[in-house]
């Protein structure tokens, strides 16, 4: 079983609110101080320069997604985050929020 207070004391839990502040502000920088920014610092280890582009529409389709589709209240911290999933817990996962509602 997984120890999820072990697993958040090494993850971030921002709220959507948060994130789609995050996501605004990132979402507006202009792309030359941007690409500057990414290729002198190497602030975010998991994004690849060719993924850069496409990080402000990913941003706000999982906030969208997750507050929309999964109905995550937007102020709470209950979502742990990460960046793999194994198929069989999104499938559960996806059972439960969307066939298993109302059963």
């Amino acid at each position: 079983m997984l120890n999820t207070n072990f697993y958040r004391s090494y993850r971030p839990t921002p709220s959507l609110e948060e994130m789609e502040e995050a996501a605004i502000s990132f979402c507006g920088l202009e792309w030359d101080s941007l690409l500057k920014e990414f290729k002198e610092s190497k602030t975010h280890p998991y994004t690849r320069e060719a993924q850069l582009p496409d990080r402000c529409f990913e941003a706000l389709y999982i906030i969208t997604l997750l507050e929309k589709g999964f109905a995550f209240d937007r102020f709470s911290r209950t979502i742990t985050y990460a960046l793999e999933v194994h198929h069989l817990l999104a499938q559960d996962l996806m059972f439960n929020c969307f066939l298993g509602r109302g059963q």
